[in-house]
């Protein structure tokens, strides 16, 4: 890898790392700040913290360096320890002192992130690593020499080695911002996901290289800001909204809102990412089983990438169903009619397995759930909502109400 490449890709790595802390500290109220590139420019810790997390008082309650290396690199405890020292000895104090890596530990580094997250005391420690490092004089040597105060910083110290690499970072970073918008009802699908990331990376790199540093300081309110950006702005800038697409026939939404009716499925689906979810709403007809689904939708469409409603009707209702739904997530399939339902269902199971984001079928008016069952996804991340006045049939899993 030549030079320019390889600084690129450490200064990417770097930022992707400061995003994912500013996102990770989003909703703590004692956080005020995180600050790229660290100290102002002038202090003499500059060089040494590449982002650090300041509290609301002025508290720096973390200062961190990142190393990254190229696919299979290493890193040596020696050379761990090395970083850590130079941030003891050249950086303001801080609560925690901090090593990103995304390297392999090499020799001894495994065993030197255990011995600073043990906990040990401040003279215990040093006895510890001037022990675990006999054959290097230039860590001895700068062991030895730190002050009380040095010391003291030293037991604060902390390395992570972080196996994975930055594609699994972005899409970490993708759904931790899906979750902070679809908290506040706004959606966000795998195109302005990505978008959205990239954008907020470009803003940690602009506000590295101003050297005046003035804006070095990223408050959490400007984070939060630019996260929950409209739906309207950030459906123009990809064309489109690639989240909450509803298809089907749903049945027409009350205008008066009922929150305690759908209170049961808000509890059945929390927030999470969890694995294909279900619950089954049980009732004679005519008590607003469908109603209160579709009042459902209205409150958390913006949680879900697609929205398929499913008329149980009838076999062929079922299928119909099934294919309009195949045919949005995937054309080409949906453009063979000759295709049997069984070969339907898989088709459309595979598309849903593909989705990046969170899903919801509704199974509406289903007979006998023997029937409707292979229909069902039981895989990738979705939620099932089914309705049925046979209170009878066999429910299956998940919550009943």
């Amino acid at each position: 890898m030549d030079g320019g490449r390889g600084a690129a890709r450490g200064f990417h790595y770097q930022y992707l790392r400061t995003l994912e802390r500013l996102v990770a500290v989003i909703d703590d109220p004692e956080v005020g700040c995180v600050r790229v590139e660290g100290p102002p420019p002038g202090d003499t810790a500059v060089d040494k913290v590449d982002f650090d997390v300041v509290d609301a008082d002025g508290t720096v309650r973390e200062a961190v360096q990142v190393k990254s290396r190229v696919a299979g690199g290493s890193m040596s405890g020696a050379l761990a320890l090395g970083v850590l020292l130079d941030m003891v000895n050249g950086s303001q104090e801080a609560g925690r002192y901090l090593l990103l890596t995304n390297a392999r530990p090499g020799v001894k580094g495994e065993r030197l992130g255990e011995v600073l997250s043990a906990g040990l005391t401040p003279h215990l420690l040093l006895d510890t690593l001037l022990e675990l490092f006999p054959d290097a004089p230039q860590r001895r040597d700068q062991l030895t020499r730190l002050s009380a105060e040095g010391r003291s910083r030293l037991a604060r110290c902390r390395l992570e080695f972080d196996a994975r690499d930055d594609s699994e970072i972005l899409e970490e970073l993708r759904n931790g911002l899906r979750g902070i918008r679809n908290r506040a009802h706004q959606g966000l699908g795998d195109t302005s996901a990505g978008l959205l990331t990239g954008y907020l990376i470009s803003e940690i790199h602009g506000r590295a290289a101003d050297t005046t540093g003035e804006s070095a300081a990223f408050s959490l309110a400007e984070l939060r800001s630019l996260i929950l950006v409209d739906a309207q702005t950030l459906a123009q800038s990809i064309g489109a909204r690639d989240w909450g697409t509803i298809v089907g026939k749903i049945p027409v939404i009350p205008d008066v809102r009922r929150p305690r009716l759908i209170e049961p499925l808000l509890a059945a689906f929390p927030a999470t990412q969890q694995p294909t979810r279900r619950a089954t709403l049980v009732g004679p007809s005519g008590i607003g089983k469908s109603s209160a689904a579709a009042l459902y939708i209205a409150e958390r469409a913006d949680a879900y990438d697609f929205i398929g409603w499913i008329d149980c009707e009838t076999t062929a209702s079922t299928h119909g169903s099934f294919l309009r739904v195949l045919d949005a997530l995937d054309p080409s399939a949906a453009a063979r009619p000759e295709a049997r339902p069984d070969q339907t269902q898989q088709a459309v199971q595979r598309a849903l397995g593909q989705m990046p984001g969170r899903w919801l079928l509704v199974f509406d008016n289903v007979a006998v759930m023997r029937q409707a069952e292979p229909w069902v996804p039981t895989a990738s991340r979705g939620d099932v909502i089914v309705t049925t006045l046979n209170a009878a049939t066999h429910l299956g899993t998940g919550e009943v109400v």
